[in-house]
């Protein structure tokens, strides 16, 4: 008598050793992307020293009496505090100084200029990790002699 046994063969069933293997090369991917996202995680915590990405001309000539506006850009982290100074005297907000962040930027807005405003005006980017300086000459011209020497400047261009 002959008999016939059928035999089932699961064509997914793997052998012990092709399971550990694959669970060692899923344990392996699993282990690599926790690392990428630790490290990732790591970075964003780290304290870095803010760095200016834009700093503001470093001469700038504004009439008496008229606005001023400066910006600065600059990134760290945690994020930057920015502060301004005028020849030594840090600036406060007040009706006619006005200070306004945006993200990363940070611009000073002066709306009528005095000749207290004329000399060397220093923005601080700082943080937990340090801070960051960029410096800018402030001229302030009378208004005449703003206008005098526009019409000069002209003549002067017109002969050529």
């Amino acid at each position: 008598m002959v008999s016939s046994t059928n035999v089932l063969v699961n064509p997914s069933a793997q052998t012990p050793h092709t399971h550990t293997h694959e669970m060692q090369k899923q344990s392996v991917e699993f282990k690599n992307s926790m690392e990428k996202v630790m490290t990732e995680q790591t970075e964003q915590l780290l304290p870095t020293t803010p760095v200016f990405i834009r700093t503001p001309q470093p001469i700038t000539q504004v009439e008496e009496n008229r606005p001023l506006r400066i910006s600065a850009t600059a990134i760290g982290n945690p994020k930057p505090v920015f502060s301004w100074i005028i020849n030594n005297r840090v600036l406060l907000p007040s009706n006619n100084v006005l200070m306004v962040g945006n993200v990363d930027e940070e611009t000073l807005i002066v709306n009528r200029v005095t000749k207290e405003f004329r000399g060397v005006l220093t923005v601080v980017a700082a943080n937990s990790a340090g801070e960051a300086r960029a410096a800018a000459e402030i001229e302030v011209c009378d208004f005449w002699v703003q206008k005098l020497f526009r019409v000069r400047s002209f003549r002067s261009f017109k002969k050529l």
